[in-house]
């Protein structure tokens, strides 16, 4: 089929008799592939977990083929990201009742530092209030514009702003120079 946003996404398109046909011309795989790397680093970024990532994008993607006659015509990468940001903060509350445990056995890092620095930056947006963690991942790495991200939240520009502000003061604060997170 040659799609990128995989078999796994197909299927559970199908699953949900979303298949294609008359309803699709081929517009939603063009915009599927064409957003599922941004979708994907987002959803990393607010989860932290590369599997709810994926899994967190792929529903993204399902749920908005679902309405894709009505979405198409607006702006369906910013409805897109809507909907991946409602799916995590209801994986969030979901994972609120989830026993904690005292101690979380770190993953080793890697001898050759490469992937060190993006496993500090999740941490650190982690240690983020989520509001702030939004903001930053939204406006920052999924580079939508302020009033985007305002819309998507459903606050003030004014919010967004400040609470991208104090989002990276705190991320400064948490990141030390070498670019290792101090949480712990």
């Amino acid at each position: 089929m040659g799609v990128g946003y995989g078999s796994r996404t197909r299927g559970r398109l199908r699953r949900r008799g979303c298949g294609g046909g008359p309803r699709d011309d081929g517009s939603f795989e063009q915009f599927a592939e064409r957003a599922l790397p941004r979708l994907l680093r987002t959803a990393w970024l607010l989860t932290g977990d590369a599997a709810r990532a994926e899994d967190a994008a792929q529903e993204a993607l399902v749920r908005v083929y679902v309405v894709w006659p009505r979405v198409r015509l607006e702006e369906p990468e910013a409805y897109c990201h809507r909907v991946l940001r409602n799916h995590v903060v209801s994986q969030w509350r979901r994972d609120r009742r989830l026993v904690l445990v005292e101690e979380v056995r770190d993953q080793p890092r890697p001898a050759d530092g490469t992937s060190g620095d993006r496993v500090d930056l999740v941490r650190a947006l982690q240690a983020l209030p989520q509001r702030e963690r939004e903001v930053v991942v939204l406006r920052h790495y999924a580079d939508l514009s302020e009033r985007a991200v305002a819309d998507l939240l459903g606050v003030s520009v004014g919010t967004v702003k400040s609470s991208s502000s104090r989002g990276l003061e705190r991320l400064r604060a948490l990141i030390d120079d070498k670019g290792e997170a101090r949480v712990q």
